[in-house]
């Protein structure tokens, strides 16, 4: 009794299904290697021996434990594009091939390098490692590091990787269309329904006729879209980590094919209160029908606001994206600092005391720009979410900012102050607003409770450039949190060098962080 449209939502489901395990997946190993179970970060270590006594009873300890780990150095050339790991083989069983067939990555936007870890040299022991296998190891070998003087936050993985909201948004929407189509489909065979329980057959037999029928539909879509998915995976990536994309795929459609078996019982359970005499002429009791029409149609709204505002929304995104890019083109070349994954105390004095001094005076002969994207966490709902840029006077330099007189912004304020460049349409929240830039002051956290703002008035409709370049992606440019090259009225925090923020260590930090490009 499976209609036409019942059979192609099975085929459908599936293609849903490999296309959004896809997209998990892809996340996932940008994110980290896929066949990584934990990953250690090792924040401090007491030189209590040297570097290469460490990593050769490192490599036995691995070893004697079948343990396989790799130690992550950063690219600098590829920074984003390329992860650089260095080796050791203790379990035979995980990337025991690694090392001589190299190692293939699932996305096709970051490549994996594998080294022996006997080549890292001098190399501190400081960093992250990625532990491969059992997730226990990691415990194990934190508890190594731990005997030789070091510092280790273990994280692990699995089902923690985490998936974007966007994906469960997707997966909500086809959930939606599942059941709409295949109660539908139901309402559809109220004759043939009839004609069922004329010849005596149950609830539960007609229920069973309906999943038997649907089950060859679902297993041929299901065998057809795995094959052309093998296919296209193997040309994406040389067929990498296909365990992880078809059990992702299985489990989507697990979920669509339960929401599309349980659409078609409460359905059914609804034509069966239909009198024979009625369904045997295609009719349903007014109530019924309305409220199944009803709710078909509520479903059908939803799929279909949803459709149309993720396409406006990428739309619109991927039209920002081109007219900064298109900014970035006119500006030219900029560089920027960028730290490790770890660094220790000592470290970070050393950057309070030398980085830091020296970028100011880089800062004073305007060689950086200053500009970092704040939020603002406020109960009022008015400046809640409100953007922040925090800037220096080179960014001031570059663009002109109208005060709500008419005039420009003049220069910035007197030492020990400030200033906090509010557009005019939250001039009357200018006190609440200072006090929430107080309780999260960013750049100039240590100098917040000696340093006075200094609120001042600018006209509404005021657009900057960030410097900042967007998402790469059409999704994550939509969060709350994500940056955008260009910004409409901001709250401008202007951090003037008079007013003696922010100290070395925060300016080295942001710096590295990417929030201070040279332009020099």
């Amino acid at each position: 009794m499976i209609n036409r449209s019942v059979r192609f939502l099975h085929l459908a489901n599936w293609i849903a299904a490999a296309f959004l395990a896809f997209v998990v997946v892809v996340q996932w190993d940008e994110d980290s290697p896929l066949p990584a179970e934990a990953s250690l970060t090792v924040l401090t270590w007491d030189d209590s021996s040297s570097v290469e006594e460490f990593r050769a009873e490192a490599e036995d300890f691995a070893r004697e434990n079948q343990i396989t780990f790799a130690q992550e150095v950063v690219d600098l050339d590829e920074r984003h594009a390329v992860r650089h790991f260095y080796l050791v083989d203790g379990d035979p069983s995980t990337g025991s091939d690694w090392l001589t067939g190299g190692y293939r990555d699932f996305s096709s936007a970051v490549t994996t390098r594998i080294d022996d870890f006997e080549e890292l040299g001098n190399h501190t022991p400081i960093g992250r490692y990625y532990v491969f296998g059992d997730a226990a190891e990691a415990a194990e070998l934190q508890g190594f590091f731990s005997e030789h003087g070091m510092e280790a936050d273990v994280v692990r993985y699995g089902a923690s990787r985490g998936v974007s909201m966007t994906v469960y948004t997707a997966l909500a929407i086809m959930v939606f269309f599942t059941m709409a189509v295949v109660g539908a489909g139901v309402l559809s065979g109220v004759k043939a329904y009839g004609v069922g329980r004329l010849h005596g057959l149950s609830y539960s037999q007609l229920l069973f006729d309906d999943i038997r029928g649907a089950a060859g539909i679902w297993a041929l879509s299901g065998i057809g879209v795995t094959a052309l998915a093998a296919v296209a995976i193997g040309v994406y990536n040389g067929f990498s980590s296909p365990a992880a994309f078809f059990m992702g795929m299985i489990a989507v459609d697990l979920v669509l094919t339960t929401a599309a078996l349980l659409a078609n019982a409460l359905v059914l359970a609804l034509v069966m209160n239909v009198r024979i005499q009625s369904a045997l002429k295609g009719e349903l009791p007014g109530r019924s029908a309305s409220t199944i029409a009803y709710a078909l149609r509520l479903a059908a709204v939803y799929v279909a606001i949803s459709s149309a505002a993720t396409a406006i929304t990428t739309g619109l995104d991927v039209a920002e994206r081109d007219r900064s890019y298109d900014a970035y083109e006119r500006m030219g070349d900029i560089a920027g600092l960028e730290l490790g994954n770890a660094y220790s105390v000592e470290d970070q004095s050393e950057l309070d005391r030398v980085v830091g001094p020296w970028l100011r005076d880089q800062d004073r002969e305007e060689n950086v720009i200053l500009v970092e994207q704040g939020r603002i966490s406020s109960p009022d709902p008015g400046l809640n979410g409100r953007t922040v840029l925090y800037v220096n006077e080179t960014f001031l330099a570059g663009q002109e900012i109208r005060m709500e007189d008419g005039g420009g912004y003049k220069g910035v304020a007197d030492e020990g102050e400030i200033d906090v460049l509010v557009p005019a349409a939250f001039w009357g929240d200018r006190a609440d607003l200072a006090e929430e830039l107080s309780l999260e002051p960013k750049l100039i956290e240590s100098a917040a409770e000696t340093v006075e703002y200094e609120p001042k008035a600018i006209a509404d409709g005021q657009e900057f450039f960030t410097y900042l370049p967007p998402s790469d992606t059409p999704v994550a440019a939509v969060e709350f949190t994500a940056p955008q090259a260009y910004v409409t009225d901001p709250v401008v925090v202007v951090l003037g060098e008079r007013s003696g923020t922010p100290n070395g260590y925060s300016r080295a930090i942001r710096t590295a962080g990417g929030s201070w490009p040279f332009i020099a």
